[in-house]
């Protein structure tokens, strides 16, 4: 939950954050697109101004920005979600708050085929008394509660404020996961690099006074016990 993110050392209202970090090497206002220098492996990247985050200023040659790599309508490499460091953005509120995850329409999809692939399961079962055609529905309705499970979604707001020292920051991947797993309380790279800091040491004063939970246990003895059953249920009604 708590891997790193990029970090943002700005006061409130000013942004930073990206997968990769570079220097804009040239740029045609004119025309409204330029290119990027990536700082890991020195590849100029070319990019359009619709990419960058709106700011109070137009982007200059010289400035280090830091961005994610997308591909365009002819697979080629293009910057995308750009940020240009210390620019203040006047379109970006001084706290972001980030709602819970919520269910969407996706997921009651998923929930009425449940019901339906079990309802079928019963009635070809019962009814009809074919136990191996009964497998298919219930795989279906199997697969789609593991689905969901694990399914990942993204946060409607791509940027957050830090739970701490209230940065405002953009989401990353362990951000996602986190918030998918009910965190609303999220850091940015500084105050989450602290937290590993101090880490060991609540680890230790807390290791005999709270019991360890086993619910990932569970979930994995669940995951895996499922798709054994039905690999044995198919072999024993072949058999």
């Amino acid at each position: 939950m708590f891997s790193d993110i990029l970090p943002t050392e700005q006061s409130s209202g000013v942004i930073s954050g990206g997968s990769m970090k570079g220097n804009i090497i040239s740029w045609k206002d004119e025309k409204g697109f330029g290119f990027i220098k990536n700082d890991e492996n020195g590849e100029h990247i070319f990019f359009h101004i619709s990419s960058v985050i709106k700011g109070t200023r137009q982007p200059i040659v010289g400035d280090a920005v830091t961005f994610d790599v997308g591909v365009d309508s002819s697979n080629r490499k293009k910057a995308k979600d750009i940020f240009i460091e210390g620019v203040s953005f006047t379109n970006i509120p001084r706290r972001v708050f980030t709602e819970k995850v919520k269910r969407d329409r996706f997921d009651y999809y998923c929930y009425v085929a449940i019901v339906l692939s079990v309802a079928i399961t019963l009635a070809v079962y019962i009814k009809m008394g074919q136990p191996r055609l009964a497998l298919f529905p219930a795989a279906v309705a199997i697969m789609l509660f593991l689905y969901i499970s694990v399914r990942t979604k993204k946060p409607a707001n791509d940027i957050f404020s830090c739970g701490k020292c209230s940065s405002v920051v953009r989401h990353d991947a362990r951000t996602i996961r986190a918030w998918n797993k009910g965190a609303c309380k999220l850091y940015c790279r500084t105050c989450n690099q602290n937290w590993h800091r101090e880490k060991p040491q609540r680890d230790s004063t807390k290791k005999y006074n709270r019991p360890q939970k086993s619910g990932c246990l569970g979930v994995l003895l669940f995951i895996t016990f499922v798709p054994v059953f039905l690999i044995s249920s198919i072999i024993t009604l072949l058999v």
